[in-house]
């Protein structure tokens, strides 16, 4: 099956004018054009994120599978051009991003995969990787910056347990992991015998 990706792009175009004694109307001295390109895509697309300028994200699904793709789009005129394609275990759940331009993407699977891409110079870097189980669902994932490092923190659910349900909080540049939940066990930093019900970020301003 063809996905048709429509870009939408602004091109700002500044016209110099010599002085005159009548000044032209100033939406003729700056204007917007606003030109688009099609590139058609065998990926069935779920979401497309704006990475920078010159990259842009696509999930989906390729033959059946959840993919991550990265795609440049810097040239207009040669195209769009597939950079990276990055199967996942399971099924897209969830994503995030840490602001824009995008530093770090996040992506969760119904089948407990955590991704963590780092976007740097154009090129892209794995720097999280890891499997909550396969039985948990990845509800819920946000990035979060400190000032001195990135935090993931996921909100996952037992499929075969539904009431049971677990935070895990990871350092991006650390690769360690803080469980909570009903039950964490003697082999990961955690709080034990509580059962989150949700995940939603708080901003505290001093």
């Amino acid at each position: 099956m063809l996905s048709r990706l429509i870009l939408i792009c602004l091109l700002t175009i500044t016209l110099l004018v010599p002085h005159t004694a009548h000044a032209l109307p100033q939406q003729s001295v700056s204007e917007l054009p606003v030109y688009a390109y099609e590139f058609r895509l065998n990926t069935s697309i779920d979401y497309v994120v704006s990475v920078s300028n010159d990259l842009v994200v696509v999930l989906g699904s390729l033959g059946g599978v959840s993919v991550v793709q990265f795609i440049n789009i810097s040239d207009p005129f040669k195209g769009p051009q597939i950079v990276f394609t990055y199967p996942l275990t399971g099924s897209l759940t969830s994503y995030a991003v840490d602001g824009y331009p995008v530093n770090y993407l996040a992506v969760g699977t119904d089948l407990g995969e955590v991704l963590v891409f780092k976007v740097m110079g154009g090129r892209l870097y794995g720097m999280l990787h890891y499997v909550q189980g396969d039985t948990l669902v990845v509800r819920k994932l946000y990035l979060l910056r400190t000032p001195t490092t990135t935090k993931l923190i996921t909100l996952s659910v037992d499929r075969l347990q539904p009431s049971e349900r677990y935070v895990y909080v990871y350092d991006v540049n650390v690769k360690r992991v803080v469980k909570l939940g009903p039950l964490v066990g003697n082999l990961t930093y955690g709080l034990e015998y509580i059962t989150p019900y949700d995940l939603i970020p708080v901003k505290v301003v001093g």
